[in-house]
């Protein structure tokens, strides 16, 4: 039933328009928080503003509070991201899904050889009717 060429362009609209709505209910910025790690990757640390909130030390213990952070020109700020359209995440994922879900059921089932060959001889039979 959904095997045709306009379910399936139905099916890609959806998907786009399910991707827009996803795109334009999020807002992403980034922050003053940075999570940075030593090079041998045996210690990190959580800054803001170049404080350090905590941080982990070689010897198992934690340190908090302190001012500095290490290494703090080679640590990339955490993202923020808002919702700022909480519904159209919703809609936007029903209609991805529904986009899916059409697009799979749009996949035409496989024919034999002789199913081929008895359509296209059928077609070719149609075809030189209209000729006449």
């Amino acid at each position: 039933m959904f095997a045709t060429r306009k379910w399936q362009k139905f099916a890609l609209i959806l998907n786009l328009c399910g991707t827009i709505l996803l795109f334009f209910s999020f807002q992403a910025t980034s922050s003053n928080v940075k999570i940075v790690a030593s090079p041998d990757k045996r210690q990190a640390a959580l800054c803001v503003n170049n404080f350090t909130l905590v941080m982990n030390t070689p010897n198992g213990g934690l340190e908090m509070g302190l001012r500095g952070c290490p290494d703090m020109e080679h640590g990339k700020p955490a993202a923020v991201v808002n919702i700022e359209w909480p519904i159209l995440v919703t809609v936007g994922f029903l209609l991805m899904a529904a986009g899916f879900t059409l697009q799979y059921f749009s996949i035409p089932d496989p024919q034999t050889v002789e199913e081929m060959r008895r359509d296209l001889k059928e077609l070719k039979r149609k075809h030189s009717y209209g000729r006449r």
